[in-house]
């Protein structure tokens, strides 16, 4: 009578083949300049057509430095498929083991000229921020957060908008809450802020979201200085910018906590008072609906 095989001994029977085709692939993306787009277009087809179970096997078992490292190309063409492969690579494996074994290479993408490889790192970033071992490292790697910041001040705004979302899910945690708020992350965000209004008010847009989440996060956005600087902008000349606040203390002013920092602040007499005083201005009018 034969011996039944268990189920790990026929996988790796069935990937014996596919492993050395697939180390040869990642081998050859170091020295085959001339055919590296192809292969890495033939690399994403195999992997995509592989069972997850062998996908699992074959991403476990090969480094994936030398990918990583086709995203330093001017080519366009090559950096979209590195993106894709790495990826479909990295969606496969435990987001904070990802994080443990590639945390130079998605930092070293976080600053890559190239908006898609920037997106690419802040995805797997994102992916990680639940995991426990993640918020761990990240509590160590403030570089790695600043980087971060530097993408909320993007001119692609996609890059910018998955920036905002990575910070604001990192403030949804109370370790997370302590790393956006340390005093580095701060001053980095201070800084953005002075750029640009338009930046100042994504920044804005993070702290607010933090604060809608948790009264910590309230708290903290008020021992920064953040929220109290969103409030000063009521009392600026620009109507665009006090309707920009407008909408973005509307968000505070849904939640009991919001609205009980909103009492205590002024800023709900204070808006009485505009509206009282509304016909003086005639672009304060504007103002009227928010």
């Amino acid at each position: 009578m034969l011996a039944t095989k268990t189920l790990p001994d026929l996988l790796v029977k069935m990937t014996a083949s596919n492993f050395e085709w697939f180390q040869m692939a990642v081998s050859k993306l170091s020295t085959d300049d001339l055919n590296r787009t192809q292969l890495l277009s033939e690399f994403k087809l195999a992997v995509g057509a592989l069972p997850t179970a062998q996908q699992k096997l074959i991403v476990r078992s090969l480094q994936l430095e030398n990918i990583f490292d086709c995203l330093n190309s001017s080519e366009t063409e090559q950096i979209v498929l590195t993106c894709d492969v790495l990826s479909l690579l990295l969606s496969i494996m435990e987001p904070s083991l990802v994080f443990r074994q590639y945390e130079e290479a998605l930092h070293r993408a976080l600053g890559h000229p190239a908006p898609c490889v920037k997106q690419f790192a802040i995805k797997e970033l994102q992916r990680a921020v639940t995991c426990d071992d993640f918020m761990e490292r990240l509590s160590l790697q403030e570089a790695m957060l600043l980087s971060v910041v530097t993408c909320i001040c993007h001119e692609d705004m996609s890059v910018a908008s998955s920036a905002m979302s990575l910070l604001k899910s990192l403030g949804a945690s109370p370790v997370g809450l302590n790393l956006l708020y340390s005093i580095t992350v701060v001053n980095a965000l201070k800084g953005a802020m002075a750029q640009r209004d338009v930046i100042r008010f994504r920044v804005y847009e993070v702290v607010t979201d933090v604060a809608v989440h948790l009264e910590d996060g309230l708290q903290a956005g008020h021992a920064s200085g953040l929220l109290p600087a969103l409030l000063a902008e009521l009392n600026g000349a620009d109507i665009l910018l006090q309707m920009n606040t407008l909408e973005l203390l509307t968000k505070l002013a849904l939640h009991e906590h919001g609205l009980r920092y909103l009492q205590q602040h002024g800023v709900l007499s204070a808006l009485a008072s505009k509206v009282a005083t509304i016909n003086k201005d005639p672009l304060a009018s504007l103002l009227l609906p928010g």
